[in-house]
Parts: C-alpha cells; sequence; structure tokens
C-alpha cells in the first residue's frame, strides 16, 4: 500500500505575497527571522488568522506567534475568547501596528 505523497505547503514568502501584501527588504529579512524562530505550519495559521480578522500585516501576525510563544499553541478558545484577543491587538498594546 502507498502513502500519499506529502502535501506541498507554500513557502512563507509566497504565501505572505499572496494573502497579505508585497514583500520588501525588510520584510523578507522578518520573515527569515521567525522561520528561526517558529515552524512553516505555525507562521501559516497565523498569517491565515491574520486574515480572518482583516488585519493583513506582519506585526500582527508577529503579536500571534508571540502570543502562542508566551502562551502556549493550542489552547482552546470559545469565540467571545477570540474576540477578546482580537481586541486586544486591536484596542491594546498592539493597536500602534495595526492598520
Amino acid at each position: 500500500k502507498q502513502s500519499a505523497p506529502p502535501v506541498a505547503r507554500p513557502n512563507i514568502y509566497r504565501l505572505y505575497e499572496e494573502n497579505i501584501g508585497p514583500l520588501t527588504p525588510l520584510l523578507s529579512d522578518a520573515l527569515k527571522d521567525a522561520e528561526d524562530d517558529y515552524s512553516a505550519e505555525r507562521i501559516e495559521e497565523a498569517i491565515g488568522l491574520a486574515v480572518k480578522a482583516n488585519a493583513r500585516n506582519w506585526r500582527y501576525v508577529e503579536a500571534i506567534l508571540k502570543r502562542w510563544k508566551e502562551e502556549g499553541y493550542g489552547k482552546k478558545q470559545d469565540r467571545r475568547d477570540h474576540q477578546e484577543n482580537r481586541n486586544r491587538y486591536v484596542e491594546g498594546d498592539y493597536a500602534e501596528f495595526i492598520d
């Protein structure tokens, strides 16, 4: 019995350009640094959350990744918790980074 080939994941640079916007040299460096600290799957998921929250910028994605690193990834949240967390970024300490 043959197993299915692994699912090809887009690299984070292409994923960023397709979902957030054009890459600049500074953003490329930030993505490279993020690859050193986080798995491609986590970066991909954080970009997806930013898109869903209509907060399409790297600082929002980075804030998600840092929160997961500090508070733990995979913590179950209900919808209200998700909205409160989103508001924390939009209205709280990270508000200056949100477009």
